[in-house]
């Protein structure tokens, strides 16, 4: 199976906020785990995989988002 590429996803649905500083969105797929990590002032992130959701979690953290802490 190919990895899906962020063309093929038709929707995000939130799955976190954190006081508008960042938002999680899970793509709405078929197959595979992908999440999108938006955090004010800079490019979206891409996780994809069996960890996404935990990579995804990180990189908020990385950022200093101190409301991601408590996941």
């Amino acid at each position: 199976m190919r990895r899906p590429s962020v063309r093929d996803v038709s929707k995000w649905t939130l799955h976190e906020n954190s006081n508008d500083t960042a938002k999680v969105y899970v793509a709405d797929i078929e197959y595979g785990f992908f999440y999108k990590v938006e955090v004010s002032g800079k490019r979206p992130a891409y996780f994809y995989g069996e960890t996404a959701w935990q990579d995804a979690r990180r990189y908020a953290e990385d950022q200093h988002i101190r409301d991601y802490t408590s996941w």
